[in-house]
């Protein structure tokens, strides 16, 4: 019995020091399904006797506490709150009412405000309140709350007085850079700089092409709200005026995430994000600053708006007039640029820049006297062959090789009548029988032709939906090579944790598990579908960067040049650092411009995702890269490349990055 006793003791010490603090829980439901020794007081926290404050999840192993309210210490119960119209007590949800008798005895009618005002933002006047109520029908949109319509701004004189002179709140002045992500989004950078009224402009807007829009800013910032209105009186936008707000998102350690949205020009604020999600005219806008708290002497977005002296109109014209004009521009595609009959074009495999820093055309040669143009090709330079096929997947069992323009339109006319082929039939091992029997395969070349999931395009293509073919399916030489294997001569697996896979390993691998164990227990660390955003990092470059993740671990991204590389990753030995933050490595398999980032190289990630709260909008994805090694944190990546990316929520219905994918 006092063995029985002592191992009870043990146990029961080591479980108290495993245990997170009680009062870390910030809910009945965590407090009392993570916690260990934890008990709940609604809807106060708990009180010592020396007249300190303790917590709402508390420590039993703490002493000299009362909870004055409802305890619970097994299941979060329901309670009473107060329903200040009525003066009646009314059931809430588990884990944050009060008892009844607690709430019966202070629960009184509040009494209706009067004689309130409300800050008029254009004119920074106080005006009288007029969202006074008696039944929700008195609040088009709303609802009636204690005698005011729910979300009005009406507060006493005094106050109203004293604050309807705001500037530019403090939390937004900076320097922000982002990208647009409401239904039919532009993709590119977008950038905001608020400044205070005395520093000139409030607001400076720099859209995709570079030019900016400057002008004034309203807020209800000093009366408690994150409602602006950014009147433009300078640049491309002279004359529009943007109704809108800003929801503060989720932070990282060096920068800090805010969602703006806005109505259409000149119509009412949205009614809200999710509203302005939505498109047509609304926008909704995921930017980032340099975190203000955090003492970083990497990150620094000021040169985005550094201004620069404009040239005039005389330099202008002549810059024009003196500028080479190009025959070759006008081939659209790559045989039709090598076959130009004066033999002077070629076609470069990404967009010549010429000697004034202007972009050209893939296509682009010499004048008709040999005299140089002065342009170069940072890409491969092509006047031998053509790279401008692609497979039109429209008839998957007979694929054909077509000449194109599009993205995927990268081959040559050879090399796509290699890989334009069918796809093998996939099979599966059928225990019972010890036969291979074919897989039900779902191929797709759209997202539209996969229902509720999405069209994982990885490679040459056809592609699969994710989730439409089942686990196991191989080749049909793969599937007889294991089928029917003995079980003393079971293969050994261990899980890739950055893609959630089983791979074969020997016996005596560390960690190796049996393919039923592995499949049954493997989960997946790596984001999923594609994200956008920008690069942050010391000696960023501007633009935006998209992300697509892979199930086979691949991960693609384009640069805002439009080079686009692939690395595959692996997690075999995956490490989960206490800020959540992961650390995978890598190789590139796949490369636009090998001169860049060379097939083979490989790289090293340190990435967090955050899903917490943006509206349950989106997910936030902090990506540090380096080639040089492993990146220990991503304070570190801010040397190498980091970026903040975003991405649509797993079962949001508002946001669609498809578009973007890689």
């Amino acid at each position: 019995m006092t063995k029985f006793v002592s191992l009870v003791a043990v146990a029961l010490c080591v479980a108290s020091t495993s245990a997170s603090p009680c009062s870390s829980f910030d809910s009945c439901q965590t407090c009392l399904g993570d916690g260990l020794f934890c008990g709940w007081c609604s809807p106060e926290a708990t009180v010592f006797n020396n007249g300190t404050i303790g917590s709402q999840c508390q420590d039993q192993h703490e002493s000299g506490w009362h909870c004055n309210h409802q305890y619970s210490t097994a299941k979060c119960l329901p309670g009473y709150a107060c329903n200040g119209t009525t003066g009646q007590c009314f059931i809430t949800e588990a884990g944050k009412g009060d008892t009844k008798a607690n709430c019966e005895a202070s629960c009184k009618i509040t009494p209706k405000p009067k004689g309130l005002s409300t800050c008029n933002l254009k004119s920074k006047t106080c005006e009288p309140c007029k969202d006074y109520c008696n039944v929700d029908a008195d609040c088009p949109g709303s609802y009636c709350q204690v005698g005011l319509c729910h979300g009005s701004t009406c507060q006493t004189n005094a106050t109203c007085s004293s604050q309807c002179t705001s500037d530019t709140p403090d939390e937004l002045v900076g320097v922000w850079r982002g990208v647009l992500i409401s239904s039919g989004f532009a993709m590119g950078e977008f950038d905001f700089k608020f400044q205070k009224e005395a520093d000139g402009p409030q607001v400076q807007f720099k859209g995709t092409d570079g030019k900016v829009s400057s002008g004034s800013l309203e807020s209800d910032k000093d009366t408690g709200g994150r409602d602006i209105t950014i009147t433009y009186t300078d640049g491309p936008l002279k004359g529009s005026v943007y109704n809108g707000a800003y929801d503060p998102w989720e932070p990282s350690t060096e920068t800090l995430q805010t969602a703006f949205y806005f109505g259409a020009p000149s119509q009412a604020k949205p009614l809200d994000i999710t509203t302005a999600m939505a498109g047509n005219g609304q926008t909704v806008y995921v930017m980032s600053i340099c975190n203000p708290h955090v003492d970083s002497k990497h990150c620094d977005f000021s040169s985005v708006f550094t201004s620069t002296d404009e040239p005039s109109l005389v330099d202008f014209i002549t810059a024009m007039l003196a500028a080479p004009v190009d025959p070759c521009t006008q081939h659209p595609t790559c045989g039709v640029c090598i076959g130009d009959t004066t033999g002077l074009c070629g076609w470069c495999d990404t967009n010549v820049t010429y000697d004034d820093n202007s972009t050209g055309t893939q296509c682009a040669g010499f004048d008709s006297t040999g005299k140089p143009l002065g342009w170069t090709c940072k890409g491969v330079f092509h006047k031998d062959k053509c790279t401008d096929y692609g497979c039109d997947w429209s008839d998957i069992k007979n694929p054909q090789c077509v000449e194109c323009t599009a993205d995927n339109c990268k081959d040559t006319k050879d090399d796509c009548e290699k890989e334009c082929v069918p796809p093998p039939t996939l099979y599966s091992c059928n225990n019972a029988t010890k036969k291979c029997d074919p897989c039900k395969s779902d191929y797709c070349t759209t997202d539209k032709e996969c229902p509720g999931s999405y069209c994982q395009k990885s490679g040459f293509g056809p592609w699969s939906c994710h989730g439409g073919t089942a686990g196991g399916c191989s080749t049909n030489s793969s599937c007889a090579a294991s089928c029917g294997k003995s079980p003393e001569k079971e293969d050994y697996f261990l899980c890739d944790k950055f893609s959630g896979q089983c791979v074969n390993v020997t016996k005596d691998t560390p960690g190796a598990q049996s393919k039923y164990t592995c499949q049954h227990e493997c989960q997946s660390a790596a984001p999923t579908g594609t994200w956008r955003g920008v690069q942050v990092s010391h000696g960023f470059t501007t633009g935006e960067f998209d992300f697509t993740f892979y199930d086979d671990s691949t991960v693609h991204w384009r640069t805002p040049d439009k080079q686009v590389f692939v690395a595959k990753f692996e997690g075999l030995n995956l490490t989960k650092a206490q800020d959540g933050t992961i650390a995978i490595s890598g190789a590139v398999t796949a490369s636009d411009d090998t001169a860049a980032l060379p097939v083979g190289t490989a790289v090293y990630v340190a990435f967090k995702i955050d899903g917490s709260g943006n509206d349950d909008i989106a997910q936030l994805l902090f990506w540090g890269l380096s080639t040089k090694g492993p990146v220990a944190s991503l304070d570190d990546a801010m040397l190498e490349s980091e970026f903040v990316m975003v991405g649509c929520g797993e079962s949001t219905t508002t946001c669609d990055f498809s578009s973007a994918s890689v």
